[in-house]
């Protein structure tokens, strides 16, 4: 595929394109992730309530409990004058395995239950050991003080189990909340996948019988052409006929004059039926039925041919026509008819369009390595330069349109602006591209690029779109030829 035919694509279209995909990727992530985040959290919540919380306030209850039955055993031994009962020894036995499960659940609690806990301790442990004496800040702990720092701990332990259940409520309104907003997104998502698959849908319809209809236009196109050619090319040859009876002075002796017309005629006749057959060259490509017969061709031969027949007319434009190649071309596989008629047809610009005394050049090379943009394949190339007016940047690419011509070029010549559409047609349709390098008021040159077969079959890269900067002035002063190259003004 040539550069110029290569689809553009925009990556700002492929991404919204993807953006319903996109989208409904992530709403699936989400209704799939928060369940089980939810879920994890929740357990998390629950355990803390049920493993902590809840068996720390009845620590605390049971602790609170077995320190009332011994101080209400102690007073009893008191006025009995016992130094002990059983009723204590039980409660405080019960009071030592509470104490101590509250101890290890202090950590787990953390924050500032763990330091509620620890006070507590504390206080439990003076009570106990004062038995009368003062507290370390000099003040006896009383049953009271520990009673009151018990209800202290189980508020805070009330507090942290309201604050859990919140934290519940929560996450349960996240796991009914999510689904609630994510699952209409996707399915407004799915909807817009959906329509979008219609809409692409009728449009790949739409596309395919816009594809058919211009097949079908083509065609009819081809056909229509493929009339009026062989109409045209009946009436003109025969008109053609009659002329050329009249060049020969068949019906009688002719003036100059008269000659000098006919003449005229037979060559406006000629160049008529040329571009008939090129505008139906044009057509059949486009609609792909132009048939390639490839075979392995010389194209010195094609070259010294193509100029054997444009000889005669350049001697009569008075221009010099000089060919040249290169010692080592190469042969390709290609179509020796459709390259001889682009070849053709480039000479006969170049002789239509250079002023009388100028010179036209034919050149056949294989481009050396040095050529950065040949690096993937071995290409030749047919140039044609001329020392005509040349063609003004901006026109450069659209003398290359059908029925196109530069307003210079109406003057100097005649023409219906067919021919170089033609050729680069046709010449990528060969595999290779017709290119052009000019410079107003120095000449033009035009190139025929065609692949060469390689070892793993015919280039396919694209040749390049411009070629080496020479002027036509530079290449016919010699500085751009080699001594070697074969010279053939003298063709037969």
């Amino acid at each position: 595929m040539h550069l110029a035919d290569r689809p553009v694509t925009f990556r700002g279209g492929i991404w919204i394109s993807l953006t319903p995909v996109v989208a409904a990727v992530i709403a699936l992530a989400v209704l799939a992730a928060v369940p089980w985040t939810t879920n994890w959290r929740l357990t998390r919540v629950r355990l803390d309530i049920a493993e902590s919380l809840a068996p720390a306030r009845q620590l605390v209850q049971d602790i609170t409990a077995a320190l009332a039955l011994e101080l209400a055993a102690r007073n009893q031994a008191a006025r009995d004058g016992t130094h002990g009962t059983a009723g204590y020894d039980a409660a405080a036995v019960v009071e030592r395995e509470r104490d101590s499960a509250l101890g290890a659940l202090g950590p787990r609690l953390g924050g500032n239950l763990a330091v509620d806990i620890a006070r507590f301790r504390a206080l439990i442990a003076q009570w106990h050991a004062q038995d009368g004496s003062m507290s370390a800040t000099g003040t006896p702990v009383a049953l009271t003080d520990v009673v009151a720092a018990a209800n202290h701990l189980d508020s805070a332990l009330v507090s942290r189990r309201a604050q859990q259940m919140r934290r519940i409520r929560s996450l349960e309104n996240v796991d009914v909340l999510v689904p609630s907003v994510f699952v209409p997104i996707l399915v407004v998502v799915l909807l817009a996948v959906f329509w979008t698959g219609r809409r692409m849908a009728a449009l790949a319809r739409d596309a395919e019988r816009s594809r058919l209809a211009l097949a079908f236009a083509a065609e009819q196109r081809v056909t229509l052409l493929r009339g009026l050619t062989h109409d045209l090319k009946n009436s003109l040859g025969a008109a053609s006929g009659f002329a050329t009876l009249l060049r020969d002075e068949t019906s009688g002796p002719l003036t100059p004059l008269q000659r000098d017309q006919v003449t005229r005629i037979t060559r406006i006749i000629d160049e008529t039926i040329t571009s008939v057959e090129d505008a139906l060259t044009v057509a059949r490509t486009e609609a792909g039925t132009l048939p390639v017969r490839r075979h392995q061709e010389d194209l010195r031969a094609l070259a010294l041919e193509s100029a054997s027949d444009y000889l005669a007319a350049a001697e009569r434009a008075g221009l010099t026509l000089t060919v040249e190649f290169s010692e080592e071309l190469p042969p390709v596989e290609t179509d020796s008819s459709l390259v001889s008629k682009i070849i053709g047809n480039l000479l006969s610009n170049a002789i239509k369009y250079t002023p009388r005394g100028g010179r036209v050049w034919l050149r056949a090379s294989a481009p050396p390595a040095w050529d950065q943009l040949n690096e993937a394949g071995p290409w030749a190339v047919v140039e044609v330069c001329d020392t005509g007016p040349g063609i003004p940047g901006a026109l450069r690419e659209k003398v290359f349109d059908e029925f196109f011509r530069a307003p210079s070029a109406t003057i100097a010549a005649g023409g219906e602006g067919i021919g170089l559409a033609m050729s680069r047609r046709v010449a990528r349709l060969l595999g290779g591209d017709v290119t052009l390098e000019s410079e107003e008021g120095w000449g033009a040159t035009f190139a025929l690029w065609l692949p060469v077969p390689s070892e793993g079959g015919a280039s396919l890269t694209p040749p390049p779109k411009v070629l080496p900067h020479r002027r036509a002035a530079d290449m016919f002063n010699g500085a751009a030829l080699p001594a070697t190259v074969p010279r053939s003004p003298p063709m037969q």
